[in-house]
């Protein structure tokens, strides 16, 4: 069997000065997943990177699979602003968490409510949008 070489790329032990070694979007590809899980060091990098102004579709594809990212692409698009692409991502990240803040708030409260006898927990179902059955779940996880 052949003896060949075969070079590893590691993006987390790589500076970021590595990344523009590389020619094509693989650069920016491999400093994304560096820094996927660092929202400050993302930031850092995507300020100083030129690169990530204009990303091809592809790329952007290939990000959100290797890095469970929900980037999105507008259908059509071929180069995306990744860093309104990530304010994008972060915004609907916060709207998500209050929304869920929101309805958490109003499990507690229900239940305090049928805690104390206020509700009965039909009503309290009721008044959240959710089957009785549902609610219970709900609350005994809260």
């Amino acid at each position: 069997m052949p003896d060949y070489r075969i070079n590893l790329v590691s993006p987390a032990s790589m500076a970021d000065e590595g990344f523009r070694k590389f020619r094509t979007e693989l650069g920016v590809v491999l400093g994304y997943i560096k820094y996927a899980q660092d929202k400050d060091g993302l930031t850092r990098y995507m300020n100083h990177e030129s690169r990530f102004k204009s990303v091809g579709a592809e790329s952007v594809e290939l990000i959100n699979e290797l890095t469970d990212s929900r980037l999105r692409i507008a259908e059509g698009e071929e180069m995306v602003d990744m860093c309104k692409a990530i304010e994008d991502m972060r915004a609907e990240a916060r709207s998500e968490g209050m929304e869920q803040g929101i309805e958490q708030g109003t499990m507690q409260v229900l239940s305090g409510l049928v805690r104390d006898g206020v509700l009965t927990l039909a009503d309290a179902a009721a008044r959240a949008g959710v089957a009785p059955e549902e609610f219970r779940k709900r609350v005994t996880m809260i």
